[in-house]
């Protein structure tokens, strides 16, 4: 194999020391402030996109909107902050950069079930719905609580001895007779955009046994689950910086994007439900394009002008697979009607769900309309016109003959190799260029060689408190016994390549099975403290390089600290490649820079000494 080396660049004067680390425990920079640390959480930070999992059951009551988080109960997986704070790790791409691309409410994945005849006084406290509907709830009184082989959290661990790959695992029972068990998985390799997503496996196994209401007792045995959904829901910020002390204060002078983006027709490999900064409204009045010089985009604030960042923020569904994760039989788990959980080549994304609308169509207390609007893309309209007074709950005609509206089980098999259109995220298509374009999209990628509006396909819109990022998949039914195992990433990146080419790897490592030493060997990841001394040195403590196998050891580089570089020369455009930028030249060649985009022109803004420049 050939020789690898690895560097630090510092901005202190250096003394160093090399104790050598346990190879599988985390590093002590992993820990976050002990107030906000809870045994079990994985704190995903070994790569370049930082995370927060908190199962369900978690020991912090991870969300103040739970009804019964006061009774150790929650309904949701969060990846990011528990509702409380700013310092765990919340969607952060470059890893602790300052400004969170997410509300530290994070993403909430939730687990709505649907049964036909109706579930017997459901665990719905607050809710409107109908009894057919209910979230499958971890409550510490339902069956398998006590049990330690199906009620766990295991801190996240490196499994490999070259300190590679970061897993973190959880599982727990709930009111809907699911026994989950998760696993999520992060590189640490900066190549090829491997350290740029958290992926998460999601397994469910039907026991049969249902605890509705969470006494105890179960009501029903032996039950066959009619129908499964999961949906992911989100507040991007865009933009919010946060400080060590847990206090934030909002930048939000640039346009404000999320929408459904890289549809097939596109030419993207993966479609993503993403938010960026865009250029200020104000500028594309009326869908107008800015004057020359006054394309702001992808800067965190147009009012103090920081710098150029473009940094794209998403997440998405890889697909769904039959058995638990350890099983890996690697047999797809199709819907209820038959199709592919999300869809391959020509028909990526098709069958999962997109809403565009906040409290009329999702609210993570209302189970109904989190199942419906996951699995909107199979009704007649549930979003699709983004009018909320038009709502079908009938089976979607383009796939269905017949059914019941309002009752999935009832659809029959759908029409193969036809797009489903009941829910928004085709909104340029299925309503119009104006009704789903909303903001422009800049990059080329994704205009389908047509303009900045009217080329894109899927939708994009201006992002407001009213709105929140939904999209779905299912629904899966499951036998008594039956197991299955979903897949979502989320991830992070220099403009929307960046974003997809992570989306791209994380698919690539699963399909691999999560072992790609051998198709993608890098140097093993050394544990490295940083401590400052009285007399103005720094310590630096890292792994024993005898440790580390075929390296041949560290180059550490001291610069000045006065030395300042415009965001548009260097900027995030190095992160992807800074461990290939090994010689000490006057400037970074071209070659290692993922480009600036091409339609930004507002660099006559950039006002003083001070705006748009950074200390590297």
């Amino acid at each position: 194999m050939k020789r690898l080396s690895l560097f630090l660049c510092l901005v202190l004067a250096v003394a160093a020391t090399a104790p050598a680390q346990t190879k599988h425990r985390p590093s002590s920079v992993f820990k976050t402030a002990p107030a906000i640390q809870y045994p079990g959480d994985g704190y995903m930070v070994a790569g370049e996109y930082w995370n927060t999992i908190k199962p369900m059951n978690t020991e912090t009551p991870n969300g103040v909107e739970d009804p019964l988080r006061d009774q150790g109960a929650l309904h949701w997986i969060t990846l990011g902050p528990d509702g409380s704070n700013w310092l765990e790790p919340n969607g952060h791409w470059p890893g602790g950069y300052n400004l969170t691309q997410l509300w530290r409410d994070g993403t909430r994945l939730l687990f709505p079930v649907f049964e036909a005849d109706g579930w017997t006084e459901p665990l719905r406290p607050g809710e409107t719905a109908d009894d057919r509907y209910m979230f499958a709830y971890y409550h510490p009184n339902v069956p398998g609580a006590d049990d330690p082989e199906r009620n766990f959290k295991n801190t996240a661990r490196f499994v490999d001895d070259a300190r590679t790959r970061l897993v973190h695992e959880a599982g727990f029972p709930t009111t809907a007779g699911l026994d989950f068990k998760i696993r999520t998985h992060q590189y640490t390799a900066n190549e090829q955009n491997l350290n740029d997503f958290v992926v998460m496996e999601i397994s469910v196994t039907n026991t049969g046994v249902v605890d509705a209401n969470a006494d105890g007792t179960p009501e029903l045995t032996e039950h066959a689950l009619d129908a499964l959904a999961i949906s992911a829901w989100t507040l991007p910020t865009i933009a919010v910086r946060i400080t060590t002390t847990a206090g934030r204060s909002n930048r939000f002078g640039a346009g404000r994007t999320f929408g459904y983006l890289g549809a097939p027709e596109s030419g993207a490999s993966h479609p993503i439900f993403s938010w960026y900064a865009n250029v200020p409204p104000g500028r594309t009045n009326n869908r107008t394009l800015p004057a020359d010089g006054r394309r702001l985009f992808g800067v965190n604030d147009g009012r103090i002008l920081e710098g150029y960042t473009d940094v794209w923020s998403g997440f998405t569904f890889l697909g769904a697979r039959q058995g638990t994760y350890e099983e890996a039989t690697g047999e797809d788990k199709t819907t209820l009607f038959g199709t592919p959980a999300v869809g391959e080549g020509a028909e990526a994304g098709w069958y999962t769900s997109a809403t565009n609308q906040e409290g009329s169509l999702h609210n993570i207390n209302q189970s109904d309309l989190v199942f419906n609007s996951a699995v909107a893309a199979f009704y007649e309209n549930y979003g699709r016109t983004g009018d909320i007074t038009t709502i079908d709950l009938s089976p979607n005609g383009r796939l269905f003959s017949s059914g019941t509206a309002g009752d999935v089980t009832t659809f029959g098999e759908a029409a193969a190799g036809v797009r489903p259109d009941g829910d928004f995220k085709y909104g340029s298509e299925t309503v119009s260029k104006e009704a789903g374009i909303q903001q422009p999209v800049w990059e080329e990628a994704l205009n389908n060689g047509g303009d900045f509006y009217d080329g894109v396909i899927g939708f994009t819109q201006e992002y407001t408190f009213g709105q929140t990022v939904n999209y779905g998949m299912g629904p899966f039914g499951l036998e008594v016994g039956e197991s299955m195992t979903m897949v979502f990433v989320a991830a992070g990146g220099f403009r929307w390549d960046g974003l997809s080419d992570a989306v791209d790897a994380a698919k690539w490592a699963w399909e691999k099975n999560w072992d790609v030493s051998d198709e993608l060997p890098t140097p093993p990841a050394p544990d490295v403290n940083v401590e400052s001394t009285q007399d103005g040195t720094a310590v630096i403590r890292w792994t024993d390089v005898s440790g580390l196998g075929e390296v041949d050891g560290y180059k550490i580089y001291r610069s000045s600290q006065f030395k300042r570089t415009a965001w548009t020369d260097v900027g995030f455009r190095a992160v992807d490649r800074y461990h290939h930028q090994h010689e000490v030249v006057a400037e970074i060649p071209e070659s290692l820079l993922d480009p600036i985009n091409p339609n930004f022109d507002a660099f006559a803004e950039f006002q003083g000494e001070t705006q748009n420049f950074y200390q590297p």
